[in-house]
C-alpha cells in the first residue's frame, strides 16, 4: 500500500516505514522505503487488521518540494484496518495520529480536527487524501484541508523553534548540549503532542481555532510543551509567559496570511500564497522565536518585526524556492495552461450551422470529384480505343503487303537490286518495259524505266524511308514496332 506524504508541496527523498509496534523506530522485519519525486511511497505490508502507523522521518535529503526546505519533525498516519485505504502521510495525519495515542479513535480524532479548524463536511478522508493535488484541481472541499495542515504546520514550527531557544538557554553548557541531542529528537513530538491535547479540549467545549482563539490556542500549546519537556529533562527553564504569549502573536499572525492566502483568486496562487506563509514561519520567524525563547532578543523588539502587519511585510517579501515545482503540478492537476483562459464554448446555434454547412460542402467535394473522376476515365479509354483501332489497321496493312508481295514473287520470282545486275554473274536480267513484266506491274500503276532493274517502290515512296513490300520479315517486323511506337 501506499500514497503520498506532502506539507506545503510533496515531501521527496525522506524515508518511509511502517511502525507495527509502535516504537517510532524501524525495527527488522517493518518494511520501509524512499519517498519518490512524485511525493509517492509503497510499502510492502498488508493493511488490513493492522494497527500500525506509516512513519515519515526528517534528516537526509529529505526536503519539501515546493519550499526546499528540510522536513522539520517527524509525521507518522494511522492506517485503515477495515477499508484498507491508500495512507496520505500529512500534518493533520500525524495529529490524528497523536490524539489516538491519548486512546481517541480513528473517527473521533477526525471529527475533533473538523470541528476544531471549521472544516466543511465534504467527504474526503482526511487520511487517504491529497489534499495538496485535489486542492490544485479544484476539488470541493480540497482547500479547506489543505489550509488546515498549512495551519497546524506554521504552529507546529512556532512551537519547534520556541523549545530549540528553551534549550539554548539551559546552564550549564553540558546540560545545553544533551538536551540538544535530545530535543532533535522529541521537539516536533511534544508540540504535536501539546497541539492536539488543546485541540480535544476545545472540541469539549465547543470552541474552534478561529482569529479569536488561535493565540490562545498556541500559547498554551506552547507552555504545555514547556512543562512537557521540563518533566522529562529534568531541567527548569527561566523563560516565562511573557515570551510565550508573544510567539503564540506570531503564529497568530502567521494563520491570518494563511487565510488570505487561501481565500486567493486561483488555486495556484492559493498554495503559493501559503507556501510564502510556511517559508516565512520555518524560517524567519522561527529563527526570531528561538531568540526570543533563549532570552537574545526582546520582547519589544520581536513583536515590533514578528507580529501584526509587520509580519504580513514579512510574508509578502518571502520567496517560494520550489517556485517551477508548484507551477508544475498546478499545471498537471489542472490539466490546462493556468496563465490562459480556455475559450468560450460555441453556442448551439451556430455549432449546427457549422455542422449542417460541413456536411453540404462534403457532398459537393465528392460529387465533383466523382464527375472529374468519370470525365478523366472514359477519356483515357476513348484514347485507349482510338491506338487499338489505328494498330489494327497497321496490322491489316501490313498483312496486305506480304500478301500482295508474295502473289508477285509468284508471278515474276524475287526481286533483284540493280547494284548487283552487272556483278552478279548467275543473275538473269529482267526487262521492265517485257510483256510479263509491264503485266506484273500494270495492276500497281508505276512502271521502271526501260532496261531498270530497280524494284518496284509503293505510292508517295520517300528516299530514306522504309517501304514493306521491299523488306523481309525481321526487317517488316522491326518496321512495324517502329510505327507502333511512334504512334504510341
Amino acid at each position: 500500500f501506499g500514497s503520498c506524504v506532502y506539507g506545503s508541496g510533496y515531501y521527496v527523498g525522506c524515508t518511509v516505514f511502517y511502525d507495527a509496534d509502535g516504537d517510532l523506530a524501524a525495527d527488522a522485519g517493518e518494511p520501509s522505503g524512499l519517498v519518490d519525486e512524485a511525493g509517492l511511497y509503497s510499502l510492502a505490508t498488508p493493511l488490513r487488521n493492522s494497527t500500525g502507523k506509516v512513519v515519515l522521518v526528517p534528516g537526509g535529503f529529505c526536503v519539501d518540494q515546493f519550499t526546499l526546505r528540510p522536513m522539520q519533525y517527524r509525521l507518522r498516519a494511522p492506517t485503515d484496518p477495515t477499508l484498507g485505504l491508500p495512507v496520505t502521510v500529512s500534518a493533520l495525519s500525524n495529529l490524528a495520529s497523536a490524539m489516538q495515542d491519548r486512546n481517541v479513535s480513528r473517527e473521533e480524532a477526525v471529527v475533533a480536527i473538523i470541528s476544531a479548524y471549521s472544516i466543511a463536511n465534504s467527504g474526503l478522508n482526511l487520511y487517504s487524501t491529497n489534499a495538496l493535488f485535489e486542492t490544485l484541481s479544484g476539488t470541493a472541499g480540497a482547500s479547506a484541508l489543505y489550509l488546515a495542515g498549512s495551519r497546524v504546520d506554521a504552529s507546529t514550527a512556532v512551537g519547534i523553534a520556541f523549545l530549540k531557544g528553551l534549550v539554548q538557554s539551559a546552564s550549564p553548557p553540558s546540560s545545553r548540549r544533551l538536551l540538544q541531542t535530545a530535543i532533535t529528537v522529541d521537539e516536533g513530538s511534544l508540540v504535536t503532542e501539546a497541539l492536539a491535547s488543546q485541540l480535544q479540549a476545545m472540541t469539549s467545549a465547543g470552541q474552534t481555532v478561529d482569529s479569536a482563539t488561535v493565540g490562545v490556542t498556541v500559547k498554551a500549546m506552547l507552555l504545555s510543551a514547556k512543562a512537557k519537556l521540563q518533566q522529562q529533562q529534568n531541567v527548569t527553564y527561566g523563560t516565562g509567559e511573557d515570551q510565550a504569549t508573544a510567539a503564540a502573536e506570531s503564529a497568530a499572525a502567521l494563520d491570518v496570511a494563511l487565510k488570505t492566502a487561501a481565500e486567493a483568486g486561483t488555486p495556484l496562487e492559493s498554495v503559493r500564497g501559503q507556501a510564502k506563509s510556511l517559508v516565512a514561519a520555518q524560517t524567519t520567524v522561527a529563527a526570531a522565536v528561538t531568540k526570543l525563547a533563549a532570552g537574545s532578543l526582546s520582547l519589544a523588539d520581536f513583536r515590533a518585526a514578528y507580529t501584526g502587519t509587520a509580519l504580513a511585510g514579512v510574508v509578502n517579501e518571502t520567496l517560494v524556492a520550489g517556485e517551477a515545482a508548484l507551477t508544475a503540478l498546478a499545471t498537471k492537476a489542472a490539466g490546462v495552461q493556468l496563465l490562459a483562459p480556455p475559450p468560450p464554448p460555441p453556442s448551439k446555434k451556430g455549432s449546427s450551422l457549422v455542422l449542417i454547412l460541413g456536411i453540404v460542402g462534403g457532398i459537393l467535394v465528392l460529387c465533383c470529384a466523382g464527375a472529374c473522376g468519370g470525365r478523366l476515365f472514359w477519356k483515357k479509354r476513348r484514347s485507349n480505343i482510338g491506338i487499338l483501332n489505328t494498330y489494327d489497321k497497321v496490322q491489316k496493312s501490313i498483312q496486305k503487303s506480304e500478301e500482295e508481295d508474295e502473289e508477285q514473287v509468284k508471278e515474276q520470282g524475287p526481286l533483284i537490286p540493280a547494284d548487283t545486275a552487272n556483278t552478279a554473274d548467275t543473275a538473269k536480267p529482267v526487262s521492265a518495259s517485257s510483256p510479263k513484266t509491264k503485266k506484273a506491274l500494270a495492276p500497281q500503276g508505276v512502271f521502271g524505266a526501260p532496261g531498270s532493274l530497280e524494284p518496284l517502290r509503293s505510292p508517295g515512296f520517300q528516299p530514306g524511308r522504309l517501304d514493306a513490300r521491299t523488306l523481309g520479315k525481321k526487317e517488316r517486323e522491326e518496321a512495324e514496332r517502329a510505327e507502333f511506337e511512334n504512334i504510341l
